[in-house]
């Protein structure tokens, strides 16, 4: 009797846990100290000649840590940038796009100044990345978004409490951040109902199709209930019908 080799058997023991580095990114941003709006008929040569729009003018406090109930690129991507006012309430809660708008002047060279087709083509920017309801990219975009972070953030640390923490030299690079973080986790979702009003949204699940407002919940579940009548209930009454009939 030809005598078999011994087989191996797999150990019950795990193998080691895959490494997570200790990282977070800090919220922080240029907070304005005050904000001055002004809406124009023409933007002028320096921004777009011939087009109305607005500019946010302020003064500005140092980078600080911002608490943000809703993350800034989720806010950013349903932002009414048009709107003067709603441009202008964006800029106090999260703070200036970028460090670029700073101006530097002999009396206070804390101030910045930010216009309407600076705010509408960074917002264009980050739609266009976006996932649309399909779930389909624009890849030409997200790479610009890797360009954005790789110069977006300072090559220092600040190492405090067991973790590192990136810190990003303004808004605008934390937003690039967050989009490819939610990109690579396939998070970023659009909301399948025509007629919501702020359809870019973070998923909770990888399939969901709508975002949690009321009526687009409403109107997720008279799809459900259009879906399983034309599946099963068109059916189902046409064979009872029949049954009767005979």
């Amino acid at each position: 009797m030809v005598k078999q080799p011994k087989r191996i058997q797999n150990s019950s023991k795990r193998g080691p846990e895959e490494y997570r580095f200790p990282c977070s990114i800090a919220p922080v941003s240029l907070v304005p100290l005050t904000t001055e709006l002004k809406v124009v008929d023409n933007l002028g040569p320096s921004y777009a000649e011939g087009v109305p729009g607005y500019f946010i003018l302020g003064s500005l406090k140092d980078i600080k840590e911002s608490w943000w109930s809703e993350p800034p690129h989720i806010a950013f991507a349903n932002l009414l940038a048009e709107d003067p006012k709603a441009a202008e309430a964006f800029t106090k809660r999260y703070g200036v796009l970028s460090q670029l708008y700073e101006r530097i002047d002999d009396s206070d060279f804390r101030k910045f100044t930010i216009d309407s087709a600076t705010f509408i083509a960074k917002q264009d920017d980050l739609r266009h990345a976006w996932p649309d309801k399909d779930g389909v990219e624009d890849i030409g975009a997200l790479v610009g978004f890797e360009g954005e972070v790789e110069e977006g953030f300072d090559t220092d640390v600040v190492i405090s409490g067991g973790y590192v923490h990136l810190r990003p030299r303004d808004l605008w690079a934390s937003i690039c951040f967050l989009y490819l973080w939610d990109s690579q986790a396939q998070r970023l979702g659009f909301c399948g109902n025509p007629d919501c009003p702020a359809p870019y949204f973070r998923k909770k699940r990888k399939t969901q199709k709508y975002c949690e407002q009321g009526p687009c919940v409403q109107h997720a579940q008279r799809q459900y209930s259009l879906d399983w009548w034309n599946r099963i209930g068109k059916k189902k009454r046409e064979k009872r019908t029949r049954n009767q009939g005979k």
